[in-house]
């Protein structure tokens, strides 16, 4: 009986202890909180620590607080690099003691990576930013988080541009991290797909513009994988190919043939046509991108296999038609620029073609500009091939006189007949 009271003495102690450490902490907080309200981070900072040493497990809204008041020092620190990363470091202690006490350790460290490629003041910011951001993604590698995988693949395409990491080091790390985020896409849903369809479009573009030499990304492929036995991976790693334009080897020809015959969905003759695209075997293309528009429900997936189809159609000098292709594929995503491109290129070099003077054949360079600039007005990323076609068109406009001559004025609505009858304006 005597040890059943001390115990339950003992225990009424334990519970008062705690209530008076939990009253002294909700004080703390409450003091530093206040300061943080009103956005006066400097005097937030003494109360903070005492929290954050005394308290770590009061409340996660420490963890965030302490990152806004420490991003605001570095506002405040201005050209002082060595105190910025002196900041930049306490964000680590910030972050790190997050995770010792709350979890979520593949977001937080990948919030941590993004603080450090955009505020430390270094060479090698980016580069430390970008390995936090593949820890992050090592967490849980099979479901990896999706702030991280975008942070990821952006930011090894902006390492490749400036010449931080080479071709091969980019295919060793984001391949793998592609191929997993294909398998998840049917279990994730729709929005998930999306999110990351956003990311990818931007690497594909950034690889398009950096494309590997020797060995190219076809060679990486053959050299790393194998036909998979599996049909899922078989689709994961065609998409991966995708990604990289590594459409033109054999063992992207191997999983295109495997998943047309197991399956021949949209997405399986896409991928034979643009393994026939990047051969050359023009006619097959055609074919199996005809196929795939047919199959397909994807708008944003029809306008890019149309986009695609005119291309071959180009190449095989069957211009009415691939102009037609384009400005569906136009149509069926708003904010696909590249078939409008296509179609003012297409113009361009078919100018001579039109009309029966040299005024006629001029006119035409009003359409091509037209698409130009609507292809820089669908997507801001074609800003710079669009502009080079329009300054290109401006060259070859016709002339005040010529124009006079055929009683076209400035602004005055103009309509040309190329491929199909075009509406334009008359400019000089």
């Amino acid at each position: 009986m005597k040890q059943h009271i001390l115990t339950t003495i003992a225990a009424a102690f334990a519970i008062s202890s705690a209530a008076q450490e939990g009253n002294k902490c909700a004080v703390e907080y409450s003091m530093y909180k206040e300061f943080v309200n009103v956005e006066a981070y400097s005097e937030a900072r003494e109360s903070f620590w005492k929290v954050f040493d005394d308290c770590p497990n009061f409340s996660k809204n420490i963890y965030l607080d302490g990152v806004k008041i420490y991003r605001e020092m570095i506002k405040i620190a201005g050209d002082d690099d060595a105190l910025v990363n002196a900041y930049v470091d306490t964000l680590g202690i910030i972050y790190r003691q997050r995770i010792k006490n709350f979890g979520e350790e593949a977001s937080v460290l990948c919030r941590y990576g993004m603080e450090v490629s955009k505020y430390r003041r270094s060479d090698t910011a980016k580069m430390e930013g970008y390995h936090l951001v593949g820890k992050a993604i090592a967490v849980s590698p099979n479901d990896p988080d999706i702030a991280a995988v975008a942070s990821y693949l952006q930011t090894s395409c902006t390492l490749l541009q400036n010449g931080k990491i080479d071709h091969q080091q980019l295919f060793n790390d984001i391949t793998p991290v592609l191929m997993t985020t294909y398998r998840l896409r049917p279990a994730k849903g729709e929005k998930y797909g999306e999110t990351i369809d956003k990311v990818i479009d931007v690497v594909k573009r950034m690889l398009a513009r950096n494309p590997a030499k020797s060995p190219t990304f076809d060679e990486m492929f053959e050299r790393r994988f194998q036909l998979p036995g599996n049909i899922e991976e078989v689709s994961a790693l065609t998409n991966t190919m995708n990604v990289f334009a590594a459409d033109g080897n054999n063992l992207y020809a191997q999983c295109a043939e495997r998943l047309y015959k197991k399956n021949p969905t949209a997405e399986a003759a896409a991928s034979l046509a643009r393994y026939n695209r990047k051969n050359k075997k023009y006619d097959a293309a055609a074919k199996y991108y005809s196929e795939a528009v047919k199959m397909e429900q994807n708008t944003v997936k029809i306008s890019e296999y149309l986009y695609e189809g005119a291309t071959v159609a180009n190449n095989l000098q069957k211009y009415s038609e691939a102009v037609s292709m384009a400005k569906k594929s136009a149509a069926a995503n708003a904010k696909n620029g590249a078939p409008l491109l296509l179609i003012a290129a297409i113009y361009m070099v078919n100018a001579n073609n039109f009309g029966d003077d040299d005024y006629a054949h001029r006119t035409v360079y009003w359409v091509a500009a037209d698409y130009a600039q609507k292809a820089k007005s669908a997507d801001m990323n074609l800003t710079e091939e669009s502009n080079t076609l329009l300054a290109k068109c401006k060259q070859q406009f016709p002339k005040k006189e010529e124009a006079f001559m055929h009683s076209v004025k400035p602004g005055d609505a103009v309509t040309v007949k190329c491929y199909d009858t075009e509406n334009t304006t008359a400019r000089f």
